[in-house]
C-alpha cells in the first residue's frame, strides 16, 4: 500500500506542476493578445475557434466559386472552338435558275412598280 501512495502523490504533484504551467502558458497568450487576466480559457479559445472556423468556411467558398469560374472559362473556351458550319451561298450555285419564277419574277414585279401578286 505504502508504494501505491507515494506513485499517487507523485503523480499527483506532477499533474498540479503541469497544470500550473498550463495556466501560467494562458495567461501569457492572453496578454499576449490583449484579453483581460479573468478571460476564462474557454472563451479565449472559443474565439479562437470561431475565427478558424470562419476561415476554413471562406476558404471552402472561395474554392468552389473558383471552380465554377473555371468551369464557366472552360465551356466559353469550348464554346469559342465550335464553329457554325457554314452553308453555301445560293447565288453561288452554278444552276442557278435563270427563269422568272419564284424569287425572281417578285424582285423583277416589285421593280415594275407591281407590288401585288399576279
Amino acid at each position: 500500500m505504502k508504494s501505491w501512495a507515494a506513485e499517487a502523490v507523485k503523480i499527483t504533484t506532477d499533474l498540479t506542476q503541469r497544470n500550473q504551467t498550463i495556466i501560467e502558458g494562458i495567461k501569457k497568450v492572453t496578454a499576449l493578445f490583449a484579453e483581460p487576466p479573468s478571460t476564462k480559457s474557454e472563451d479565449f479559445f472559443g474565439m479562437i475557434s470561431t475565427f478558424i472556423s470562419g476561415i476554413e468556411q471562406a476558404n471552402i467558398a472561395n474554392n468552389k466559386r473558383k471552380a465554377e469560374e473555371a468551369a464557366a472559362q472552360k465551356k466559353l473556351a469550348n464554346a469559342k472552338q465550335v464553329q457554325p458550319a457554314r452553308l453555301p451561298s445560293p447565288l453561288a450555285n452554278s444552276e442557278r435558275r435563270t427563269d422568272e419564277t419564284g424569287f425572281d419574277s417578285i424582285i423583277k414585279s416589285y421593280k415594275n412598280g407591281s407590288f401585288l401578286p399576279q
